[in-house]
């Protein structure tokens, strides 16, 4: 991991460890966490907003709940 603040806790019962960003407008997890948690990528809605990091990189984002 890098030098972010990371915290423990649940998303759905299930354990994970969060990097806790208190400048983000969004809130993102990995398909690997969705995986992890027993979600399905099927169920997303489409995103038709441009989400990038801190350095202007635009991610690939699959969908929103």
């Amino acid at each position: 991991m890098d030098n972010g603040v990371y915290i423990e806790g649940l998303i759905d019962g299930t354990a994970v460890t969060l990097l806790l960003d208190s400048g983000a407008t969004t809130t993102l997890i990995s398909k690997d966490t969705n995986v992890a948690i027993g979600k399905k990528t099927d169920g997303l809605r489409e995103h038709y907003r441009t989400v990038c990091a801190v350095e202007s990189t635009p991610l690939n984002v699959q969908g929103y709940v």
